[in-house]
């Protein structure tokens, strides 16, 4: 939250990372520090599922083409990493909106 803050006129803005923790604790209670870290705990197994199987997959595909062997890693890995980046890129909108809110958890 202390990160994207929109700046020193914002009027819910922080003095400092101790004063976000602090306001933070008060006003939204300590729970307030675990709001949206569900998605991303939720989200890694299937990030990495993605990524490897992906990656296997173009592994596959590349090594029926005659690319030297270091193209064929290099190419996988661009393609399960651009494969991963659009998969997960909504749960990681989901992460960032519920991190951001500045309601109390139990709202």
């Amino acid at each position: 939250r202390f990160q994207i803050q929109r700046g020193k006129n914002d009027p819910n803005s922080y003095k400092s990372l101790a004063d976000c923790f602090r306001t933070m604790y008060r006003k939204e209670g300590p729970l307030s520090f675990y709001k949206g870290l569900l998605p991303p705990v939720l989200a890694e197994t299937p990030k990495r599922a993605v990524k490897f199987f992906t990656f296997e997959q173009y592994k596959k595909l590349l090594n029926l083409t005659p690319v030297s062997a270091g193209m064929v890693y290099t190419l996988a890995g661009l393609g399960s990493g651009l494969t991963e980046a659009i998969v997960i890129n909504p749960f990681e909108v989901v992460k960032v909106n519920l991190q951001a809110q500045r309601t109390t958890f139990t709202e």
